[in-house]
């Protein structure tokens, strides 16, 4: 039904679908046969004012409505739209995938992320000087993160500032039931990205290193499991602390810059902290639960515990632990104060 104060019989372009306009009443028409969209470019056309235009019901034959006209005999029958599945708990990762593969920007920022990664590799291990770390991941110390982190939290920042810069996603992300789903979505495919990324760039670092320089220089440490898993939780807290700055400041370049921020800014208030003697004790319990974890026989549970306590007794980790949490609290913040706003 479409109603409008200014509706008012006028010539209809003839169409190839058989139609029927009935008056309702001095103020409402009844459109039968077309859609939406055709009354609408009609009504513009002639310069008719409509409302509630999207209103569209099914015509449930004759009887229904004292304003309802016949159709004709040679028109085709009505076609029933199927009805729509209510979302399930898999729609909010079935749409994150979707916008994360169906956009080529992420595709471009990981082939940039391994090109930069692998040029400043191989330079690095000729100028000598570097652990390991810095030669697989191709980590110069003037950035504050290395490029496959960089990488990673740009495509967490994305992973929301798309919602916010294209408006035709809002509809599709408010169809989800749960916002805390598609939370969940986008930290499972922000992590899962992150850990292909650095994985790629650890990969074809060290083949680069072999062919170019020398086995030389890809010493294989004792330790090179700890290692890389080092990687793996850098980059996926660098991609969660984009996604969570993204979401709360509503923009893709506000997310990164509170990423590259993060090493600048919130590694020195670490570093005080540990020197500081009230907060020395809590800031060395990474430290002592990382060498009573050594004192046992090693398992996989140990050498796990391991690895996430000698990431978090790094700077970089502690600061990075520490912007995702304030992050979450500050989004979780914004998401219950929008939604009681709605209400």
């Amino acid at each position: 039904a479409v109603a409008g104060a200014e509706a008012e019989e006028k010539p209809v372009a003839a169409l190839a679908d058989p139609f029927s306009v009935v008056r309702d009443d001095d103020t409402h028409i009844s459109v039968y046969g077309l859609s939406p969209a055709s009354v609408g470019e009609t009504a513009y056309r002639h310069g008719i004012v409509v409302h509630r235009l999207v209103e569209e019901t099914a015509d449930l034959g004759p009887g229904t409505s004292a304003g309802v006209r016949a159709r004709d005999p040679e028109a085709p029958p009505l076609r029933l739209l199927p009805k729509l599945r209510f979302p399930g708990p898999a729609w909010p990762m079935r749409y994150e995938l979707r916008r994360t593969t169906g956009v080529r920007t992420g595709w471009l920022i990981g082939v940039a992320a391994i090109v930069a990664s692998l040029l400043a590799s191989v330079l690095l291990a000729r100028a000598g000087g570097v652990g390991e770390l810095h030669r697989l991941t191709g980590w110069p110390a003037d950035l504050p993160l290395p490029p496959v982190a960089i990488a990673a939290g740009l495509l967490g920042a994305l992973a929301f500032g798309d919602e916010f810069r294209f408006p035709a996603l809002a509809a599709t992300r408010d169809a989800v039931p749960r916002r805390l789903g598609l939370l969940a979505a986008k930290f499972a495919v922000c992590a899962a990205g992150a850990v292909l990324l650095s994985l790629g760039v650890i990969v074809l670092d060290s083949a680069a290193l072999l062919l170019l320089v020398g086995g030389s220089a890809v010493p294989l440490p004792g330790d090179w499991p700890e290692l890389v898993v080092g990687v793996f939780g850098l980059t996926i807290g660098s991609s969660w602390a984009g996604l969570l700055a993204a979401g709360v400041f509503r923009s893709t370049a506000l997310g990164l810059a509170t990423l590259l921020a993060v090493p600048i800014l919130a590694v020195p208030v670490v570093q005080r902290a540990a020197e500081d003697p009230s907060l020395r004790t809590l800031a060395m319990l990474p430290h002592r639960l990382r060498a009573a974890t050594l004192d046992r026989p090693p398992s996989m549970i140990d050498r796990g515990l391991a690895v996430a306590l000698r990431l978090a007794s790094q700077p970089v980790g502690q600061a990075l632990m520490l912007s995702v949490a304030v992050l979450l609290c500050a989004y979780a913040l914004t998401g219950l104060r929008g939604r009681s706003t709605r209400q």
